[in-house]
């Protein structure tokens, strides 16, 4: 694939994120949630699109589990908008693992 092939599928790439972000923009129950704070930035969290939340930052309540969204995409995490989006989530799981000696005890 050459530069101009790799820009063309790049923004091609975009539009269809930018796309299927206005739509669960629709799904998305953020505006409702007991966590939420109005601060206009983008809603459904949960996208990595969007990311975090720059205001939220107390847990008060989530409706991730019965969200629209979360439930089409299959994801499992919820506070997405001060955990991060459901790949950080899991990063941050897989890295605070404890690690298991050969004999099987944890340290």
């Amino acid at each position: 694939m050459n530069k101009k092939e790799a820009i063309k599928h790049f923004l091609s790439l975009k539009w269809i994120t930018d796309y299927l972000s206005k739509f669960f923009d629709e799904l998305c129950r953020c505006g409702i949630c007991q966590s939420y704070i109005e601060c206009k930035e983008e809603i459904a969290f949960c996208l990595s699109t969007t990311g975090k939340s720059k205001c939220i930052k107390e847990e008060k309540g989530c409706l991730c589990p019965g969200c629209p969204v979360h439930e089409k995409m299959g994801f499992k995490h919820v506070y997405y908008c001060i955990r991060g989006d459901e790949k950080d989530q899991l990063a941050k799981k897989e890295s605070l693992k404890i690690p298991v000696c050969q004999n099987n005890y944890q340290f």
